[in-house]
């Protein structure tokens, strides 16, 4: 999934609008009492079945943190019933300990405030 981007805008915010209706259109989906205006090619109204297995694979265009946050936009499925959770938290975690591996490597050696900088930045991933 690749929501409009909520940026490149002016101020009647149209791309933020765009982006957070793109990601409700995905957690109604997976809410069958909320996705009844979703139809699919045939004209067949469409929504994940119960009990069904699914991934959300996509940037999203929605950060959940720092100066681009816009409030509930990401968390209607960050937040949905059916969204495990954890999962987030483990990519994030796997994310801080790549990006980490990434600044050790590139750091130069004996310059310890450059890495506890990126230490103490990387610990509010």
């Amino acid at each position: 999934m690749h929501p409009t981007p909520p940026n490149f805008d002016g101020s009647e915010d149209r791309n933020g609008k765009r982006n957070f209706d793109e990601i409700r259109l995905m957690a109604d989906y997976l809410s069958p009492d909320k996705g009844a205006y979703i139809y699919d090619d045939n004209g067949e109204k469409v929504s994940l079945s119960e009990n069904a297995r699914f991934v959300l694979v996509g940037d999203f265009n929605a950060a959940d943190i720092g100066d681009k946050h816009r409030e509930g936009v990401i968390e209607q499925l960050t937040e949905h019933p059916l969204v495990n959770k954890t999962s987030f938290q483990q990519a994030q975690a796997v994310q801080a300990r790549q990006v980490q591996s990434l600044v050790t490597a590139l750091l130069p050696i004996g310059e310890p405030e450059l890495t506890m900088f990126c230490h103490l930045d990387l610990a509010s991933m």
